[in-house]
């Protein structure tokens, strides 16, 4: 199914929406990407001072979207991104031909299959009824996305 109408808030939209082209449920994928980024580093991938900077911002966002860096004397050094992190979220946020293109090709990334934090892979099968002691937020936004779109 495809759709036309430019909605959703400046910072998740896919430059398909931006420009009104016609677009699939890939732009989903693009918004997760900025989701995650959001979560992990702590401010959206190309948030401007101005939703006029914003706007610019994402159609540039093949030289806007670059891999944070802070420095290890920095408090913020806690949200360098993880190689597999930084992998998936430009998986996402990328060219629609080379975007995800089904919840099973996300859900198989090594961002959730292999992590390298020290968690355990994410149990899609058991996710609903696993107890968890300490809810990443990271987790939870998939998850919202999975329950939305039917998974």
């Amino acid at each position: 199914m495809q759709a036309k109408s430019v909605v959703g808030s400046p910072d998740y939209m896919a430059p398909e929406v931006l420009y009104g082209k016609t677009y699939d449920h890939t732009v989903d994928y693009w918004s997760l990407g900025c989701m995650l980024f959001e979560t992990l580093v702590g401010y959206p991938p190309f948030a401007g001072e101005t939703p006029d900077d914003t706007w610019l911002n994402l159609s540039n966002w093949q030289k806007v979207l670059v891999r944070p860096v802070f420095d290890k004397d920095s408090k913020d050094e806690e949200f360098n991104l993880l190689d597999s992190a930084w992998t998936f979220i430009t998986r996402c946020i990328t060219d629609r031909k080379e975007r995800f293109k089904t919840i099973e090709e996300i859900m198989a990334d090594p961002y959730y299959t292999y992590p390298e934090d020290g968690y355990p892979a994410t149990d899609w099968d058991n996710m609903r009824r696993t107890e968890v002691l300490f809810l990443c937020c990271a987790s939870l936004i998939l998850a919202a996305f999975c329950a939305v779109i039917g998974v």
